[in-house]
């Protein structure tokens, strides 16, 4: 199992491209839907705080409960990429 400090390193690593991607979305798009990137910005700064939450206290005792928990993690973090990648998309 990788360890809690990876996992911290990649959530921030996934969200800090996401961000990036925003920001040069915005100034370099002059037909870019601002609202919408403020939108994904939004998402961005929020779903990275709340994973680095959840990654610092998993829930659950035992070994397996552990390991389901951490799992959910990824793919509730992977969903959330992927759906503000498809944002970002659709301002553009």
């Amino acid at each position: 199992m990788a360890s809690v400090k990876d996992l911290k390193k990649d959530i921030r690593f996934l969200y800090s491209d996401l961000l990036e991607e925003c920001l040069t979305s915005a100034y370099a798009q002059s037909n870019a839907k601002r609202e919408i990137l403020d939108g994904a910005f939004n998402r961005i700064v929020v779903g990275c705080c709340d994973l680095l939450a959840r990654a610092k206290r998993p829930l659950g005792s035992d070994r397996k409960s552990i390991q389901a928990y951490y799992r959910k993690l990824g793919e509730d973090m992977l969903k959330d990429v992927l759906e503000i990648t498809e944002l970002i998309n659709s301002a553009l």
